[in-house]
């Protein structure tokens, strides 16, 4: 199974699974009608390729983000609105300070209008907040543009959630109880990573230990993503732990040069109990 890159979440979201997603496809369960907890939504890769039969809560600790995906299943952020609002404010990678006014706006107004602009417009066109909750990525010189490829990925994502039962919630994965559900899809924070989730503190080693022994107690189906290996350093505990579960090395692991970047080798898998 083939995924082009319009089919990838219209967010570019790091630690995105968009190119695990045949490997993911692999192992999902072929059951009808199953109910399923997306612990950590991110960017939606994984609820948007999930059978359509299947209903889906998709928690999130980061509102903003909820908020955007929320707002483009209720048709509230299409390409037809993001390119007149991208059009009249004359947004470029000429026009950082049209893009830096958008960013005061938006921190002032919140609306998912305006953050996916910001991220169409932010260094690497990606999302990240400070400790107080404004947006903070500075202007992308060479990444401001919703050029027809990013439309796509919206257009694509808009139809997908059109044709699934998704909720979608803000909160932790802590506040639901794992076995009122099916299948549990599982893409923590790595440890090793810099991101939105960990950079300010947000997830440690307890926080992955607590998930872990949350797995174990749990009487249903898991799908969990992690990095046994990452650039050259073990990750002991996460090894013992997935030694009584079916690990799959995911194939872009060794295809790439994630796998032989500077620091060593990085080994990410897809752990599950079925």
């Amino acid at each position: 199974m083939k995924f082009d890159n319009t089919q990838a979440n219209p967010f570019n979201w790091v630690g995105s699974k968009f190119r695990y997603l045949a490997d993911f496809m692999e192992v999902l369960p072929k059951e009808d009608n199953m109910k399923v907890l997306d612990c950590f939504l991110g960017g939606g890769d994984l609820i948007s390729k999930l059978p359509k039969d299947w209903e889906v809560t998709a928690i999130d600790i980061m509102p903003q983000l909820v908020e955007m995906h929320v707002a483009i299943q209720e048709g509230k952020l299409t390409p037809d609105a993001i390119m007149r609002e991208f059009i009249k404010r004359q947004l470029s990678k000429d026009n950082e300070q049209g893009y830096l006014q958008l960013r005061e706006e938006y921190n002032t107004l919140n609306t998912p209008q305006g953050l996916y602009l910001l991220m169409t417009n932010s260094f690497n066109n990606q999302l990240r907040f400070n400790r107080n909750g404004g947006f903070n990525m500075p202007f992308g010189k060479n990444r401001s543009s919703f050029n027809p490829r990013m439309q796509a990925k919206l257009s694509n994502y808009i139809k997908a959630l059109g044709e699934r039962r998704v909720f979608f919630k803000c909160g932790s994965y802590t506040e639901e109880v794992f076995n009122e559900y099916d299948l549990l899809l599982v893409d923590p924070p790595y440890l090793n990573t810099t991101a939105t989730y960990n950079e300010q503190g947000g997830w440690g080693a307890r926080e992955d230990e607590d998930l872990l022994l949350r797995l174990d107690n749990y009487s249903g189906k898991f799908v969990y993503f992690n990095q046994l290996i990452s650039k050259g350093v073990e990750n002991t505990k996460l090894l013992e732990w997935a030694s009584k579960y079916n690990t799959k090395i995911l194939k872009d692991t060794t295809k790439t040069c994630n796998h032989q970047r500077k620091g060593g080798t990085t080994v990410e898998v897809m752990i599950t109990n079925y």
